[in-house]
């Protein structure tokens, strides 16, 4: 008899677990599961863990993880949580320069922070996609940055 309660109680646990699972995991669609893919994604591709190596190693990451991980970014900036934004800079110089190295993702840093520059005939565009919380930060930074340079004589 007591067997029976003891597995009773056991089972209920479990099924009342995994229904917590299955209720606490994010909508299809929305903001969180969007940013749990395109983390989960840019794991795959970038990601530094010993076993994401070695995972790398027998099944290097495919065209697909990075179609998911762009979906899953275009994705967070039609609801709104990213941004993109095109500054057209007037100088290329050295604190510009740092700016964008700065926008660009490195180990430890911000996975939605990035920026891309095109060089083409006309003015020099700097392409920046971040979180739309930090964009006036990046806005300002690219605005004190596009300055001339000063020449020491």
């Amino acid at each position: 008899m007591r067997k029976r309660i003891i597995i009773g109680l056991l089972a209920l646990v479990v099924v009342t677990g995994m229904g917590a699972f299955f209720v606490s995991q994010p909508e299809r669609g929305t903001v969180e599961w969007h940013k749990r893919e395109y983390l989960a994604s840019v794991d795959r591709i970038y990601g530094d863990a010993f076993l994401m190596r070695i995972r790398r190693i027998y099944s290097p990451p495919s065209m697909n993880d990075a179609g998911a991980m762009r979906r899953h970014k275009e994705a967070l900036i039609d609801l709104g949580w990213m941004q993109r934004r095109e500054f057209v800079i007037s100088h290329w110089t050295k604190r510009m320069r740092l700016v964008v190295a700065q926008l660009n993702p490195q180990k430890g840093k911000n996975p939605y922070t990035e920026a891309s520059i095109e060089l083409r005939d006309g003015p020099l565009r700097v392409l920046v996609t971040a979180l739309a919380a930090e964009m006036p930060r990046w806005e300002k930074l690219i605005r004190e940055a596009d300055v001339p340079e000063v020449v020491a004589e």
